[in-house]
């Protein structure tokens, strides 16, 4: 696709949870990248073609990202590649491990046909299930506008669990305001259970 080729780093207001400096959002080969201009940590990189870049402003040029990221996440989540439709395969990536209670849970989606992939975190991939939206809804946060590294159970893995690799079973926590969502997810990496906390007393719906 033609279209803009490169364009100068776009600072973003979110810091580098290594050494706490400001992030960049560059652009390298059809790629964004989110790094952090001094220790050069990678927080997340995602496909972006350059068409998407001519006629916007930085700000539109993030928005579009988001916009598009979504609903690239989204389509390999439901097992339709973005880049030819053929069907996905899912599965946890090399770093993930349930033996180890620090270890990056990140699901790689990758095409049966032409071969293009991406990797996520379980948040980016549960970011638009009914549950997660309805639950930040009812704090007063639409997130379908917010975008997805504003999100910290899209970008941290504090409140992941990997249950079990064999068959995978995750459980994510999603915390806000007080209350909690819990969802479990299965081999598929669908949600196959969703439960609501209200920790001052204790109620589950």
């Amino acid at each position: 696709m033609a279209g803009t080729e490169s364009i100068d780093p776009i600072s973003l207001n979110e810091s580098c949870p290594n050494c706490e400096n400001r992030l960049q959002l560059t652009y390298e080969n059809q790629v964004f990248y989110a790094r952090c201009s001094t220790c050069d940590e990678t927080l997340f990189s995602s496909p972006f073609l350059p068409a998407g870049l001519g006629n916007r402003t930085d700000d539109e040029r993030l928005w579009a990202f988001d916009r598009w990221t979504r609903r690239m996440v989204g389509n390999l989540r439901d097992g339709v590649c973005p880049w030819c439709a053929s069907t996905v395969n899912h599965e946890l990536s090399g770093e993930s491990s349930a033996d180890e209670t620090d270890s990056d849970v990140r699901i790689v989606h990758t095409c049966n046909r032409c071969g293009g992939f991406l990797k996520t975190t379980v948040g980016e991939t549960v970011i638009d299930h009914p549950a997660v939206i309805s639950f930040f809804y009812d704090h007063g946060k639409d997130i379908t506008t917010i975008p997805h590294w504003k999100l910290d159970f899209c970008m941290s893995d504090s409140g992941v669990e990997l249950i079990s690799e064999e068959p995978t079973e995750i459980r994510l926590t999603i915390r806000e305001a007080g209350d909690e969502l819990t969802l479990t997810l299965d081999e598929d990496f669908t949600i196959t259970e969703s439960r609501r906390l209200k920790p001052q007393d204790g109620t589950r719906n």
